[in-house]
């Protein structure tokens, strides 16, 4: 049985929140946990899965291991009047775009920092000759707090707003950061890259320059695209701001067209669109399956985007 409990956000407190994210770091590896917790208003705490032990026990597996080395660094940095406490004190008097609640940036910030141990993992899997030693999964782990905290906290906001919170993160840690704004860098597992050095140099057919699906990279649509997949890989709900012709639909499309495990449906909706139309788009992409509460279509989860339907391959 999965029980959960919920609390309302006015007797949840920040430390509740980091001993809550830690201790499911250590203790549950990150392709058992669910995706979740942080809802709207509220904070569900759900029961730990079976303790899988310290670091120490010998039949804790090198993921697990890998999850309560980071665990260890961060809990440094998510204590009261630690770095992190301290960005979202500075953070909350800036401008936002959307509303500003801590714990709304708390949970990206988590989900950020999962993506930043997944990343780890498959690193080390990929490299199970010269895996990462500690040494390196400390340094990795202290530069990616920097860069979730840079886009959890002052994601929604301007330029130059983040600029000023990259040079507050500056002067209140001694990790090494790269000699420019912190915004034009990505992390890797070597230091800081350009995110200019990840923009490809493409020879575009003419033809195509007029195209819907032509998407020409840039700095910014490199560092959104990865942004993007970070909440997708956690199966967190997001939102796209900005104003009409800023690129949000391209940019999300071409993320979701990048994911191995999603299909992208084209349906343009106007005043004529009806939903006789939507029905038979349905029908042609889905199944319908009986079930004890009635007949459904098939995938469950469909996603409308800006005009567009999205079906994960794997329903």
């Amino acid at each position: 049985m999965n029980l959960q409990v919920w609390f309302s956000r006015d007797v949840v407190s920040n430390s509740m929140l980091y001993h809550n994210y830690l201790s499911k770091l250590r203790e549950i590896p990150l392709d058992e946990g669910e995706s979740g917790g942080m809802e709207s208003g509220y904070w569900s705490l759900q029961p730990n899965q079976q303790k899988r032990g310290d670091a120490s026990t010998p039949d804790v597996s090198p993921t697990l291991q890998l999850q309560q080395t980071v665990a260890n660094l961060w809990e440094t940095y998510l204590s009261p009047d630690a770095l992190v406490e301290k960005s979202l004190d500075y953070v909350s008097d800036l401008f936002h775009i959307m509303d500003f609640t801590p714990i709304r940036s708390l949970s990206t910030l988590f989900s950020m920092l999962n993506e930043s141990v997944r990343r780890l993992i498959q690193y080390n899997t990929q490299h199970s000759d010269f895996p990462l030693d500690t040494e390196g999964v400390i340094a990795y782990a202290k530069r990616s707090l920097l860069f979730s905290l840079l886009w959890a906290f002052t994601g929604d906001t301007k330029l130059r707003i983040r600029s000023e919170f990259s040079d507050f993160l500056r002067k209140q840690t001694t990790v090494d950061l790269p000699p420019g704004d912190l915004v034009d860098y990505d992390v890797s597992f070597k230091g800081w890259s350009p995110w200019l050095s990840r923009v490809p140099k493409l020879d575009i057919d003419t033809s195509k320059v007029g195209s819907t699906d032509c998407v020409i990279p840039t700095v910014d649509t490199i560092r959104h695209e990865k942004l993007l997949r970070t909440w997708l890989n956690e199966h967190k709900p997001l939102v796209l701001c900005g104003p009409p012709g800023s690129g949000k639909t391209m940019t999300l499309l071409s993320a979701l067209r990048a994911l191995p495990d999603m299909e992208v449906i084209s349906l343009n909706f106007s005043s004529a669109t009806t939903p006789e139309l939507l029905l038979k788009t349905f029908d042609h992409h889905c199944e319908y399956k009986k079930t004890p509460n009635g007949i459904f279509l098939s995938p469950i989860q469909v996603t409308m985007i800006d005009g567009f339907i999205i079906f994960p391959k794997w329903c």
